[in-house]
């Protein structure tokens, strides 16, 4: 922190480096990197321009993109072009505030060390304000006006630069890693896993159609026969599956499992996948349906 902004020639190298190097953009001149450290108590002694304009865009420019980026992480049309997140507002909104917030961006500028480079008026400076959290993300704010204005507002420039400051990419990967890791279920928890599933917004809620046994009829021992058919869509695709039981319980429960095993990937746990979706639930058992005269009711 400093009270004049008359840096040596040595010292504004140093700090275009370092601006060079977290951010990953290249610039020539001085003027507006300094005016970006210039607090306004020391403008307005010295009758100059502050770094409070640059803040306000810098701020609005790392609220865009970070939005934006999430968004592409988390974000769907589904079958009806309509937009969705994965996750619920509130989550997404959780997310975008830790980023931005001033803790994490005084985080970062403390491990640029660029704060001695901070020019400031006399009160500013009797009252150390660089020790500050919020005056530290304001100046971060300011250098990625700085570079907004810099860079003539250049899309592809600010994306990668909020990218990068953020480490955003590292950010969201470790956030899809903890929030879509596999689910742990089961043939006896399955309605319930996919129901949570689509209450955390990724997938559709499920879908359940039946058939009685007064449309189906009866099996080789009399016992009566129902139909499930289970259908959802994520961000990927659509996911449907029809089996057929001696029950509407046992029916449902196995269409929805069997639909999570297809939605993650996953080997059923009783015998092999199949691309058909028509499957039979008898005896505790899963097994393809080949028979035609079920496969076209």
């Amino acid at each position: 922190m400093r009270r004049s902004n008359q840096l040596k020639a040595k010292e504004t190298s140093a700090l275009k480096a370092i601006i060079k190097e977290k951010t990953g953009f290249q610039f020539t001149g001085n003027s507006l990197m300094i005016q970006a450290f210039t607090r306004s108590s020391y403008a307005k002694e010295m009758g100059i321009e502050s770094n409070e304009i640059l803040e306000f865009i810098g701020d609005q420019v790392l609220s865009y993109y970070t939005v934006k980026l999430i968004s592409e992480r988390v974000g769907a049309f589904n079958t009806d072009m309509q937009y969705r997140f994965r996750i619920g507002e509130n989550r997404f909104s959780q997310i975008k505030g830790k980023l931005l917030s001033n803790e994490n961006l005084a985080r970062i500028i403390d491990e640029w060390d660029v704060m001695d480079y901070l020019i400031v008026g006399k009160s500013d400076y009797q009252q150390n304000v660089a020790n500050q959290m919020k005056v530290k993300a304001d100046t971060l704010e300011a250098i990625v006006g700085f570079i907004a204005m810099k860079s003539k507002w250049n899309e592809k420039v600010l994306e990668k630069v909020v990218k990068q400051i953020l480490s955003l990419d590292d950010h969201l990967d470790e956030f899809v890693k903890s929030e879509y890791r596999l689910p742990k279920f089961t043939m006896e928890n399955a309605v319930t896993t996919l129901k949570e599933l689509a209450e955390q917004q990724r997938c559709t809620m499920p879908e359940y159609k039946y058939a009685s046994e007064k449309e189906l009829g009866y099996d080789e021992n009399h016992n009566p026969i129902f139909s499930c058919t289970c259908s959802t869509v994520n961000e990927k695709t659509g996911y449907t599956k029809v089996v057929f039981s001696n029950s509407k319980k046992n029916a449902k429960k196995a269409a929805t499992y069997l639909v999570l095993c297809d939605m993650f990937d996953l080997q059923n746990e009783y015998g092999e996948n199949s691309l058909t979706s028509v499957w039979y639930y008898f005896n505790d058992k899963l097994t393809v349906n080949d028979d035609e005269n079920v496969m076209s009711i």
